[in-house]
């Protein structure tokens, strides 16, 4: 995707389009995240690692959308959308065809400013554990639903992945641009002569908007997974933060969970509410030495610590 101006001057969409287009996007990404609170324990799964610095540092990592472990599921809906053929459209169609192919092509020269934490419903799931924990002996942070939302929306949006086909991801672009058609219509009758760059302008706005969905959107294989996403907007290098992920050097910014004392100590975070030590030969004296680490930190007692029911079968 193109990399642009957070805030671009736009030449052919009036103040009013620009409202409408905002309300419109809007609406349709608020129904696709289904905007309600979690009602259960919500899961973050990771490596030991991982646990002690959450713990440490009273912060969720946000990992920039490029750099997620499936790197695929952010073009989910940008590749669908190349595939919309002018067919899918009442009016327009090669025009409009053609403005989203020449903003969706490129590939990116600068990371997009959507960073993602991610937890799930999915309680002691096998697959969490291989996708996230890297092997035996993952740990599960469980979060106090409510105190987790409260705590996290003052960072980003909080919203339950929808889960789609290539099918149902490229409707959701054709949706979006059909619900303002009538803003293009308008802009095209004041501006006949320039008629493709009012297109080409009008896409630009609408998946400019839509970005959001990209990130919460992905492919109905992994349903099961159960996931929410806290999306954080970051234009702010300094905030920006770097570690290895893998073969990469992966980009990231920190979703603070806890606050720090008159000392500048990190306080507990209050959400936790449970910790599962995964699958493994050790899970036993890992559960104990996590009570341990609990206690160091000064968390209360009634954070429950126990081992996955899971059988050990890593290979």
């Amino acid at each position: 995707m193109q990399a642009m101006p957070e805030s671009p001057q736009y030449r052919y969409m009036s103040n009013e389009d620009l409202i409408y287009i905002n309300g419109s996007i809007g609406m349709h990404r608020d129904r696709g995240a289904q905007r309600i609170r979690p009602r259960d324990t919500l899961w973050h799964y990771t490596t030991a690692a991982g646990l002690i610095g959450i713990l440490e540092s009273g912060v969720l990592h946000a990992t920039n959308v490029l750099y997620l472990n499936d790197a695929t599921e952010y073009r989910l809906i940008t590749d669908a959308a190349l595939t919309l053929s002018p067919r899918d459209f009442v009016e327009h169609g090669h025009l409009l065809v053609e403005a989203i192919k020449n903003y969706l092509t490129p590939e990116p020269s600068t990371i997009p400013p959507l960073f993602i934490a991610c937890v799930s419903e999915a309680e002691d799931q096998l697959s969490q554990w291989k996708g996230y924990s890297r092997g035996e002996n993952g740990y599960a942070i469980g979060f106090d639903p409510d105190e987790f939302y409260t705590t996290a929306v003052r960072a980003g949006r909080v919203v339950r992945c929808q889960y789609t086909d290539e099918v149902g991801a490229a409707s959701i672009i054709s949706r979006m641009i059909g619900s303002a058609e009538h803003i293009l219509n308008g802009a095209i009758a004041r501006y006949p002569e320039e008629k493709p760059n009012v297109v080409a302008e009008f896409v630009e706005c609408i998946l400019r908007r839509a970005s959001d969905t990209y990130a919460y959107t992905k492919f109905v294989g992994f349903h099961d997974e159960c996931e929410w996403r806290t999306i954080m907007r970051c234009q702010t290098p300094e905030s920006i933060k770097f570690k290895p992920k893998g073969s990469m050097l992966a980009p990231y910014v920190e979703l603070p969970l806890s606050e720090t004392d008159a000392s500048g100590r990190v306080m507990p975070i209050k959400s936790i509410r449970s910790i599962i030590v995964g699958p493994g030969q050790h899970a036993g004296i890992s559960a104990m030495a996590t009570r341990a680490l609990l206690r160091k930190r000064t968390y209360a007692e009634t954070v429950e610590v126990r081992v996955s029911k899971l059988p050990f079968r890593w290979a």
